[in-house]
């Protein structure tokens, strides 16, 4: 009978309704099975050596496993982890982008904000220079996108339609594709500005809307302490009633006392626009401890994994969310190659603060090791290398443990580069782990 072994990028999970649920990252696939199917899954799915698949098991399940890869024939199983590997070095070292910060101040002052704003406009004579690191790379890099970050991008809109227009026109005479994506408070971005943003490329946006109208005026308040909650949800709906093609992360950032509140929102009229609009998407996170704040004492290092909760069931309000016909980045779309990886664990991404100095992560500018170089006059890119390699060489290539790992294909291994060298472990995404992934599945 002919050998085959589990996909190592598929899982079999069981969920508390009596089913199982087949996923397989590779082809960001998922299914849901009955009770005795999962039962005969679980067989063989936990396996790492080959096994042969018994005539009993019903065609269409056979069919289904065979041809989505959850299994695999055993004499092809070394030349498909290999290809994989292949994918995900391409994935890493083929993907070149600039996070630009047009300014690093702010106009709010999130109770939970971990930045300094110490500068502010980038200068004509930087922006000048930058422009031609942006000439030079989108003319030769296999692929190149642009992010805008700060302090708040949108207070200078001429420099990122500056940017954007620039990569967009380049990238455009190659019959390449180009995007740009921008995390934004949302507040300055009336119609008129979203119409001019999206015809220069820019048609990925993050926004947060921290629950309710009470909650958010309480997190999310101007430098001058005022409200802003009416006005994003305005700049939300103006975006909803155009036909352009963007996507939106609606951005909830929330203490598990208040994930009530959060499904409140979206169970409301006041952003009943976006439900069945694909174009937007929620992103529930829990407050997480900064490297500045001290909202709660933690001896974590600062970084994207370190939390300040344990204890929420996000996977609760997310099905909610999903009953509401509001898409989620839970439920409404399955991990994709890189889709968990990090800017910083990618070779040619680099983060450009308004002065021109070149970093790796938006999290800890403070962080020596975070300080590559900076932008040259001529727009040469000054990199220390052996930093570079400090965020990016520890990876899915380098580290077995992650070359092995069901995860691997979003994640490659560097979700938070920056864990590796402060905590001395690696930061593995939550759902990776079997408690986790269980949540996951209970909700499905």
């Amino acid at each position: 009978m002919e050998k085959w072994r589990w996909n190592p990028d598929a899982k079999c999970i069981k969920n508390k309704n009596g089913g199982s649920v087949l996923l397989n990252y590779a082809f960001s696939s998922v299914k849901k099975i009955s009770n005795e199917d999962g039962k005969i899954v679980s067989n063989f799915s936990g396996l790492t050596i080959p096994f042969t698949i018994n005539q009993d098991v019903n065609v269409e399940l056979r069919d289904y496993l065979v041809n989505n890869l959850f299994v695999i024939p055993e004499l092809d199983y070394a030349n498909y982890n290999e290809l994989t590997l292949k994918r995900l070095k391409t994935a890493l070292h083929n993907s070149y982008g600039l996070i630009i910060m047009p300014t690093e101040k702010c106009n709010f002052r999130c109770t939970y904000c971990y930045e300094s704003f110490e500068r502010g406009k980038m200068s004509d004579e930087n922006a000048l220079a930058l422009c031609e690191s942006i000439k030079t790379i989108a003319t030769t890099a296999p692929n190149f996108s642009l992010g805008f970050f700060g302090g708040e991008p949108l207070l200078w809109p001429d420099l990122i339609l500056k940017f954007s227009s620039l990569a967009f026109g380049i990238l455009k005479n190659r019959n390449l594709p180009y995007f740009a994506g921008i995390s934004t408070n949302g507040y300055f971005l009336t119609l008129d500005l979203f119409r001019k943003l999206v015809e220069v490329g820019v048609t990925s946006y993050q926004i947060s809307i921290d629950g309710t109208e009470e909650v958010h005026d309480k997190q999310r308040l101007t430098i001058s302490k005022k409200p802003t909650f009416k006005t994003i949800i305005a700049n939300l709906r103006a975006m909803a009633s155009t036909d352009y093609q963007f996507n939106c992360v609606i951005r909830c950032n929330i203490s598990p006392t208040e994930g009530k509140k959060a499904i409140a929102l979206f169970s409301g009229s006041e952003v009943d626009f976006i439900k069945q609009d694909k174009r937007f998407i929620v992103d529930i996170h829990q407050i997480w401890k900064s490297d500045r704040e001290t909202m709660l004492e933690s001896n974590e290092a600062p970084g994207c994994g370190s939390e300040f909760y344990k204890t929420l069931d996000t996977y609760i309000l997310y099905k909610s969310l999903n009953d509401l016909g509001v898409s989620n980045v839970a439920y409404s779309s399955i991990p994709s190659l890189l889709s968990s990886a990090c800017y910083a664990g990618k070779p040619n991404w680099y983060v450009i603060g308004s002065n021109l100095n070149i970093y790796k992560c938006t999290v800890v500018f403070d962080n020596e090791k975070n300080k590559l170089g900076y932008v040259d006059k001529d727009g040469t890119l000054v990199i220390d290398a052996q930093k570079n390699e400090l965020w990016t060489g520890s990876n899915v290539l380098t580290d077995n443990s992650c070359s092995t790992c069901h995860y691997r294909i979003p994640c490659g291994g560097v979700a938070c580069p920056l864990k590796r060298f402060t905590d001395g472990v690696k930061s593995c995404p939550e759902i990776k782990h079997p408690a986790v992934l269980q949540k996951w599945a209970n909700q499905l």
